[in-house]
């Protein structure tokens, strides 16, 4: 798996989301462009620092996995896996509108299936709102399938997705 690394102080980086992460974390979250906050917000309309916190401590407990892209201390784009003791792990990724159409969704994707499949769950679960062809697509080139639809509370429309490992 090809891995990014840094080759310039101002190039982003993927890691492991770390301690003191939640205040860059909620700037991340509460700074989304509108298309970015309609398409991803598994924590809600907006994010409290309590919940970002709670994120975090989750993720250095390894009750889930969590990846941010940063760059100078600024979170650019954030994905995990959660429900990893259940037979098919959730996922999901939000990146800045800066980042996106530039292959930083395909590398998280890479490393978040990667992790699913060597921890030895059955298969990954997903929603993608209906009218995101993009991420749609990405999900689908990584064999995930459209194992149904949902219309929710927030007035979208959208798919369930799944990977079989």
């Amino acid at each position: 798996m090809r891995r990014r690394t840094v080759s310039a102080a101002h190039d982003p980086v993927i890691r492991q989301i770390a301690e003191g992460d939640a205040p860059a974390l909620q700037a991340f979250y509460n700074s989304l462009d509108p298309f970015g906050k309609e398409m991803f917000h598994p924590i809600g309309p907006s994010a409290e620092l309590e919940v970002c916190e709670k994120v975090v401590r989750d993720a250095i407990s390894g009750a889930r996995f969590d990846l941010v892209i940063e760059r100078s201390g600024e979170i650019l784009g954030w994905a995990f896996v959660s429900g990893l003791e259940r037979d098919y792990a959730v996922l999901g990724i939000g990146l800045s509108e800066e980042l996106r159409g530039r292959g930083f969704g395909k590398t998280l994707m890479e490393r978040l299936v990667e992790l699913v499949r060597a921890r030895g769950n059955k298969g990954i679960e997903l929603t993608v709102v209906r009218t995101n062809d993009r991420a749609r697509l990405l999900y689908e080139r990584f064999g995930f399938e459209i194992s149904g639809e949902h219309d929710a509370t927030d007035g979208l429309s959208y798919y369930r997705m799944k990977l079989d490992l």
